[in-house]
């Protein structure tokens, strides 16, 4: 049986550091806007999660900046504020070229957003 509108909400309040009623907030309280923008974010986040460490490899710091500056934007326009400011320190990290910064801070962002889509993919499905 699927889950009604509000249902859905409850069960992402439940996430562990997302702040859906912010995420809402930026979508006018449009509840469909937010689910759309959040399956977004599950399939960005599905398509780009090896660029992190394929650009860092391959010393395109620039444009690993230019990523982790989206995910910044797009994970706090969603309300996962925790993962937006770990997204705001590897900025820093690519913008003084501190490679050993990203590497050791890398890994927990990757995990946060992966777990984070998991997470919206599971209780909105996929679409």
């Amino acid at each position: 049986m699927a889950l009604t509108n509000d249902e859905k909400i409850l069960a992402l309040r439940s996430i562990e550091g997302f702040d859906v009623d912010f995420g809402l907030k930026t979508v006018m309280n449009m509840i469909p806007v937010y689910f759309k923008v959040l399956r977004i974010f599950v399939k960005n986040e599905r398509n780009e999660h090896e660029s992190f460490d394929q650009l860092i490899n391959s010393g395109e710091i620039g444009d690993f900046n230019v990523l982790v500056h989206g995910y910044k934007g797009s994970l706090r326009n969603i309300g996962a504020l925790n993962l937006s400011n770990l997204a705001q320190q590897l900025e820093t990290f690519a913008g003084n070229n501190d490679i050993a910064g990203i590497k050791a801070n890398l890994p927990a962002f990757k995990d946060g957003i992966r777990l984070l889509a998991d997470n919206i993919e599971k209780i909105l499905g996929e679409s």
